[in-house]
């Protein structure tokens, strides 16, 4: 296959994982690209669902991962982190020449290296993190219209040529993608602030309130709107995924604890900004909320991608 010349039209395309975002994804490929081939790696009988749904035309056990990468032009891991660092030998060792490997990982930077150790300068590989997702898990949840108009990062190897990003660039645009070129150091940066903070302190604070329970019973009966809104993403079903996730995320192998200590320093926090002066704590946060509130609108409005 010649890599600056990936077929857009006609992409042979090999997904192992067939959660909620490999799913989408072969989903999306099958409604977009209607003539792509695309191979689905799975547990035999989830592969066999997709199939059945027509999200791929081929459906592979897992044990059949090696035989899905030495026939496709694209490979995608939409499997968890640890197993996407676990998988990388041996996707590198099958891949053909001129093969695009890509990932679907929440934090780059650890995936990007090991890739970087063991893939021959003939085969490609550009980590991948669609900023998309839902709160339910599994194919059932899968939804080809997901990436309808989301940001999908991409952060290649050093040795990955720019025609082979704009190849895979090219074909996530055509399921909706908005691409987006940045370095892995740089994307787990950003991830920490929008992403992984995000979840921990609506853990922390559903936990916190679980702990005043004990105390007050009333304290649950109070909770209006606003606490549901902040805590959607810590009470939703499928949080025993998240927990493992997120500990990939911030822990030692995906190396991202400093980008999130960071985010936690004193200076970012407003509650500094009060002590000692309760008769002008209203006018010292406004500034604060102001700040605030004018993010929020231009995320709202879709100015900010």
């Amino acid at each position: 296959m010649n890599h600056a010349r990936l077929d857009r039209d006609r992409p042979c395309v090999g997904i192992i994982g067939l959660g909620v975002i490999g799913g989408s994804l072969a989903m999306a490929l099958k409604r977009k690209v209607p003539a792509a081939k695309v191979l689905g790696v799975d547990e035999k009988d989830i592969a066999a669902h997709a199939k059945a749904l027509g999200a791929v035309d081929v459906a592979l056990g897992k044990e059949e991962v090696d035989e899905c990468v030495a026939s496709v032009d694209v490979a995608v891991l939409a499997t968890p982190i640890a197993e996407i660092v676990r998988l990388l030998p041996r996707v590198a060792a099958a891949a053909r020449p001129g093969t695009i490997v890509t990932d679907v990982g929440s934090s780059k930077r650890a995936i990007v290296q090991r890739a970087e150790e063991v893939f021959a300068a003939d085969r490609y590989f550009v980590g991948g993190h669609p900023m998309a997702g839902s709160e339910r898990q599994g194919l059932p949840a899968a939804d080809p219209l997901l990436f309808e108009n989301a940001v999908w990062v991409l952060t290649p190897a050093r040795r990955t040529p720019a025609a082979v990003v704009r190849s895979l660039g090219g074909l996530l645009e055509r399921v909706g993608a908005k691409v987006l070129i940045a370095s892995p150091a740089l994307h787990d940066r950003v991830a920490a602030a929008v992403s992984h903070l995000p979840q921990l302190l609506a853990v922390a604070l559903v936990n916190m309130v679980a702990r005043h329970q004990e105390d007050t019973p009333h304290v649950l009966k109070l909770a209006a709107g606003g606490f549901r809104d902040m805590t959607r993403i810590a009470t939703s079903p499928a949080n025993t995924m998240m927990i493992d996730n997120t500990a990939a995320k911030i822990g030692r192998s995906m190396k991202n604890r400093e980008n999130m200590k960071s985010l936690l320093q004193p200076r970012v926090w407003p509650m500094g900004r009060v002590d000692g002066r309760p008769e002008g704590a209203g006018q010292s946060l406004l500034p604060f909320y102001r700040g605030a509130f004018l993010t929020g609108v231009t995320v709202a409005s879709g100015r900010a991608r």
